[in-house]
């Protein structure tokens, strides 16, 4: 059995990474003086703006590992590279829009859809272990992205069930 260490949490796993970035996140947003500013309003759209920087930190690094994220892809998607460029920058997109108070409603709405349609990758390195690099090459490890892509989609849901609807 592979030894865990310290780092068996480490910032190689990018489900693992910014999933725990939309926790402190929304950690960090209730505590003064971010928690008493006016602009992010209350627990929902601190939620949303959570959500915001893990989406935009996510988009980054896709953008910055573009081979990495063509090596997950499926064979048969056309124009891989492609695609992950085009993923990054929906992701920025909705990270930045989750900034701005109107747009946060479309910003999650959009982020629970990409994550959505990008959840069954995440299923497919889980069954055939081709996410090299990682730090535990594991078969629960590569589930625990499963279990984690699974928390960034309910903390989708629940940001849209806390907005204000109108």
């Amino acid at each position: 059995m592979a030894y865990l260490g310290p780092w068996v949490f480490s910032f190689r796993s990018p489900n693992l990474r910014y999933f725990l970035v939309v926790l402190i996140a929304f950690t960090l947003l209730q505590i003064p003086p971010l928690g008493r500013t006016e602009w992010l309003g209350g627990v929902a759209a601190r939620a949303v703006v959570a959500l915001g920087i893990g989406m935009l930190l996510s988009g980054v690094h896709h953008l910055v590992y573009v081979e990495h994220y063509v090596h997950l892809m499926p064979p048969w998607i056309p124009v891989p590279q492609a695609i992950v460029y085009l993923s990054a920058v929906v992701r920025i997109s909705f990270g930045l829009a989750a900034l701005v108070p109107s747009l946060r409603g479309v910003a999650t709405i959009g982020s629970l859809v990409l994550l959505c349609v990008v959840a069954p990758i995440n299923v497919r390195i889980a069954l055939t272990g081709i996410a090299e690099g990682q730090l535990v090459d594991a078969d629960w490890f590569r589930w625990l992205r499963v279990v984690l892509h699974a928390g960034w989609i309910g903390w989708c849901g629940w940001c849209l069930s806390i907005l204000p609807k109108g």
